[in-house]
């Protein structure tokens, strides 16, 4: 006998009864619940072992099949089951089945729960606040992106935003998976998450998972677990309230840990303007945000690709720079790429819609990090300065070699700042800069020898300097040191 789960069920799969327990209704019931996650139209990370569980009676057997590969398990005394389903075929693995799923298949002692359409691919988690949250219909141009979104290879699980004082287990975690289309994706898709998964779907034609999970208006420490605060040494300013959005590990309770142990191919992270009034060690934060989340997936070169907070606000402020420093930090960690933004951001407004270009570069960074390509993935690399009298002279990297000769555009206007040189006391002046010989050459005239260089280090600066790809260099702060005679 066939029975569908009812609608309010995480899982719109069939049910597969057998024996007494179908025919009389005081009989046990003996059905495995997956969790969420493993429901219809489900994202597996191919490529390796993927680690499933759910919920069942205690000491309920229960089997995972799905294509040509199984596990086994059995629940415990408190209901709960995992099985570590082996990593498929080399044949089945991509684009072979990129919009036919198949059925995920969850086999008790007398039921049997299958969720429908679920396909091997690349997840990824989409997480931070507002700006990796913002929807493709708050986007440039939704008009004519949503009515382009035809691509069932891309799926999303959407995680509502939530603070609690105690992490909840991974059955308490609501959600569904929705397959991408015209009528799905302007409602709660991550603009960002989308943009990123359409490139890298195009260009595999494999299916793309986003579990997104971000919340608008969290800070770095509402990410991260009570026991990193301790692990790592660091402090956060204490907020009132364990659902508050601000509240330390109030999201990682509620928003993260439930989904520890999915299959991910990466990470993928927008956040920091929530911490922009206090910049303070937002950097060893954010170090200890990916150390964290890492060790709780175990997997210490798990990739983390970030975002670096775009140009807002006014010219004169630093708040949103000394953000961009913390979060330029943590390439210092294995495995990490950041796609910056200093161009693409919008002075009055904190959600900038161009998030077509964000998740561009993000999938450049992808590719090449992740998958090998050799592809132009970042602008200009600020390697060193040295100083000949007044003239302070600039070298970079990933030029010649990645992205073609460095470009500098015309200088900003008089209300806008791009280069600044700073003497031995360690004041900053606008200076002047010019390409000569694939090197940028400073002035400042206040400054007789410079001693400290920095670039675009405002809230909103004057991004002037890029690659022939387009793509712009980071913002910087660097000393100054005297050339060799």
């Amino acid at each position: 006998m066939i029975f569908r789960a009812p609608r309010s069920h995480p899982h719109t799969a069939a049910i597969l009864c057998f024996g007494v327990s179908c025919l009389f209704p005081g009989a046990a019931q003996s059905r495995p619940e997956p969790a969420a996650l493993f429901g219809d139209n489900a994202v597996l990370q191919r490529d390796t072992p993927v680690r499933i569980w759910g919920r069942a009676d205690p000491g309920e057997p229960v089997v995972v099949r799905f294509h040509r590969v199984s596990a086994k398990a059995t629940a415990d005394a408190d209901g709960n089951w995992q099985v570590m389903l082996p990593a498929p075929p080399r044949a089945i693995q991509g684009g072979s089945i990129q919009t036919e799923g198949s059925d995920l298949v969850f086999k008790g002692a007398s039921e049997t729960v299958i969720s429908r359409n679920v396909v091997y691919g690349d997840v990824w988690l989409c997480s931070g606040q507002s700006n990796m949250e913002w929807s493709i219909r708050k986007a440039a141009n939704a008009v004519d992106e949503i009515a382009a979104a035809n691509y069932p290879g891309i799926r999303q699980f959407k995680v509502a935003g939530r603070s609690v004082g105690r992490p909840i287990a991974p059955h308490e975690l609501a959600g569904h998976w929705v397959v991408c289309s015209p009528p799905t994706v302007g409602r709660d898709f991550t603009a960002v998450g989308y943009f990123f998964a359409r490139d890298l779907h195009r260009r595999y034609n494999i299916p793309q998972g986003l579990v997104t999970s971000a919340w608008g208006g969290t800070t770095v420490e509402a990410w991260i677990s009570e026991e990193a605060f301790d692990r790592h040494a660091i402090s956060a300013v204490v907020q009132s309230g364990s659902e508050n959005r601000r509240a330390p590990s109030g999201a990682f309770n509620a928003m993260i840990h439930p989904i520890i142990g999915v299959g991910l191919r990466g990470i993928l992270w927008y956040q920091g303007e929530a911490n922009a009034r206090e910049p303070d060690g937002y950097g060893a934060l954010f170090r200890a945000l990916i150390a964290d989340w890492r060790q709780r997936w175990e997997s210490p070169a798990l990739p983390f690709l970030f975002v670096q907070l775009p140009n807002y606000g006014s010219t004169e402020g630093i708040n949103w720079a000394q953000i961009r420093q913390g979060q330029a930090s943590a390439l210092d960690l294995p495995a990490t790429a950041m796609a910056v933004t200093i161009d693409l951001g919008e002075p009055r407004g904190i959600h900038p819609r161009n998030k077509q270009d964000v998740g561009h570069r993000l999938g450049l960074l992808a590719r090449r990090t992740i998958f090998g390509e050799a592809v132009t993935a970042e602008g200009p690399r600020f390697l060193s300065a040295t100083s000949e009298g007044s003239v302070a002279r600039l070298r970079f990297g990933g030029t010649e070699t990645d992205g073609g000769q460095l470009v500098l555009r015309p200088p900003p206007p008089p209300d806008k700042i791009a280069f600044e040189l700073a003497g031995a006391d360690s004041v900053f002046h606008p200076a002047g800069a010019t390409l000569i010989d694939s090197e940028i050459q400073l002035r400042s005239e206040p400054v007789r020898v410079p001693k400290t260089v920095r670039y675009a280090f405002r809230n909103n600066p004057a991004p002037v300097l890029f690659n022939e790809a387009g793509l712009p260099a980071a913002p910087f702060v660097a000393g100054v040191s005297e050339s060799n005679p």
